[in-house]
């Protein structure tokens, strides 16, 4: 999550969204204080040692502990964010997760086979993309931009705001990869998906 003060804007970073990228493209309209007390408190996370509660040190706090924090002022900024298909997300998430054996949950995923994959994220740890751009049903980003077509809507999000930036080459881990997945598992993961798909305007798979 980034405030651009000059631009009176938020980016919200949902992660696995090509968010780094589009993070790195907006850092010169920044707040360096924001930069820094973010890298700081993420080292003393990693490390496991006392850190700032403050979401706006927080790289991926939810929007609405963002709109506590900010008070009124918060509705002022112009808010907004990229989502990608929520069947993508999990892919994306699943092989990053399998690549990097120092995350907790490499260990409890490995061995698994996307579809089991689904059913532990379904019985376990479900998140949704909208649980951090949503306060129950109020969305709380001006625009919801999409990663299947990045390079356009982030072309347009620069004519917005105003700024010469231009994306780095993007890294679409899960995007386009096959998977395999059984029909209850399928059947299951669209019912509890519905509600995002129908707020993010994707298509049921």
């Amino acid at each position: 999550m980034l405030i651009l003060p000059e631009k009176n804007a938020i980016f919200y970073h949902v992660y696995k969204v090509a968010g780094s990228s589009i993070r790195n493209a907006l850092l010169p309209y920044a707040a360096k204080s924001q930069i820094v007390g973010q890298y700081v408190n993420h080292i003393l996370t990693v490390a496991r040692l006392p850190h700032s509660a403050n979401p706006l040190l927080s790289y991926h706090p939810k929007l609405k502990d963002v709109r506590d924090k900010l008070g009124p002022s918060f509705y002022h900024y112009y808010r907004f964010a990229f989502v990608r298909d929520p069947m993508d997300w999990q892919k994306s998430l699943y092989y990053f997760m399998l690549k990097k054996p120092h995350l907790p949950g490499n260990k409890r995923i490995a061995g698994m086979s996307f579809d089991q994959y689904l059913e532990w994220r379904m019985d376990n740890e479900m998140h949704f993309q909208t649980d951090y751009l949503y306060d129950g049903d109020e969305c709380l980003v001006d625009d919801i931009f999409r990663f299947e077509t990045i390079d356009a809507d982030f072309a347009k999000l620069a004519s917005k705001l105003q700024i010469d930036a231009t994306l780095p080459h993007l890294n679409k881990a899960g995007s386009g990869k096959k998977v395999e997945i059984s029909p209850p598992v399928l059947q299951r993961y669209r019912d509890v998906h519905a509600t995002e798909y129908a707020r993010l305007g994707y298509s049921l798979p």
